[in-house]
């Protein structure tokens, strides 16, 4: 997988699922496609299935779901407490 997306975190790097690119940038993306290629394929395996297993433990819709409802619930929460009586 090649991550190139401008965001605090960098779940592909974390787990080691992949390479990554500087967004925005059409020579870093290039490169990393170039540095996936060459990279010893049952590295790239392994690569593969660490990047199913993080999706499949948090990122199916049931656990995005689950995750939604929890922060709804802190907001609504919130939101009460904040409400003049």
């Amino acid at each position: 997988m090649i991550f190139s997306v401008r965001t605090p975190t960098n779940l592909v790097e974390e787990i080691g699922a992949g390479v990554t690119a500087s967004a925005g940038d059409p020579d870093a993306l290039a490169r990393a496609i170039i540095e996936l290629e060459a990279t010893d394929p049952h590295l790239r395996a392994e690569m593969g299935v660490r990047g199913c297993a993080a999706v499949r433990a948090g990122y199916t819709f049931d656990a995005l779901a689950a995750q939604l409802e929890v922060v709804c619930t802190s907001v609504a929460r919130t939101s009460e407490h904040g409400r003049a009586k």
